[in-house]
Formats: C-alpha cells, structure tokens, sequence
C-alpha cells in the first residue's frame, strides 16, 4: 500500500502548501487519516481549487481543479507535524494569529481553559473507544 504516490513527509508537506498558498480564498483543504492496524497511516491532503465566479451557464466545477498529495507510514514520527502544516492552512486563510492582550487578568480564564480542557480531553478518549468497537465488529 505504500507504493504508487507516496511521497516523503518533508515533499508532502511542501506539495501540500504549494497546491494551497496559489489562492488561498478560492481553495477548499481536507485532510483524511487513516490508521490500519498491521499497515501503518495514510494521509491524504487535497485542495480543491474553484473559480472565483461561477457562471450561471456553467457547471458548478467547470475550471475548478483538485489536487492530492499522499503520505504513507508506519512510523508515526512525523505526524505531530500535522498541526504545524494546519497552523500554516489556517493562517493562510484567516491571517497572522493575534496574541491575547496581556491586560486581561488570567485566573478566571485558565480555570475557564482548564475546565474546557478536560472536558475536550475526556471526549477525546470517548471516541476513540467507539470507533474501535466498530472496527472489531
């Protein structure tokens, strides 16, 4: 399985950025992973490109393009890699991240973060589970 399109992680990162920053507004991103056990992960990343005006005459994906990279491992190693390559996506898209001023008083908002933490870290260790039943079904 890890043949035919499979790139490095440092190519597919690249390839992944260069097929998104081209116009970042008229470009749709998604990512899939997949995890098999035995096979290792497959991610695939891919950018639709659409025309900034669609015509009414014209099909909806006329002019459109897509455009998919491909990474295949069993070394999970890089995939922490994945947020920063998000971070990238995002900032193209919504622009540079603004710091928090520092004028705000920090106590209510970390206990805030804190409490919305480990509610998002017990989900996160819920679904996980689900899914996992599903598989051995």
């Amino acid at each position: 399985m890890a043949g035919n399109n499979n790139v490095g992680w440092e190519r597919f990162e690249e390839q992944t950025k260069l097929a998104f920053v081209g116009d970042p507004q008229n470009s749709r991103f998604f990512l899939k992973t997949r995890v098999t056990a035995g096979q290792g992960v497959k991610v695939v990343a891919r950018v639709s490109h659409h025309p900034a005006k669609p015509t009414p005459s014209s099909p909806r994906n006329a002019g459109g393009r897509n455009e998919a990279v491909k990474y295949t491992t069993a070394d999970t190693g890089n995939l922490f890699r994945l947020t920063r390559m998000l971070r990238f996506v995002m900032q193209e898209v919504l622009g540079p991240m603004k710091a928090l001023p520092s004028s705000t008083p920090l106590s209510p908002t970390s206990k805030a973060a804190d409490t919305s933490a480990a509610t998002s870290q017990t989900d996160k260790k819920k679904k996980p589970k689900k899914k996992k039943k599903a598989a051995k079904k």
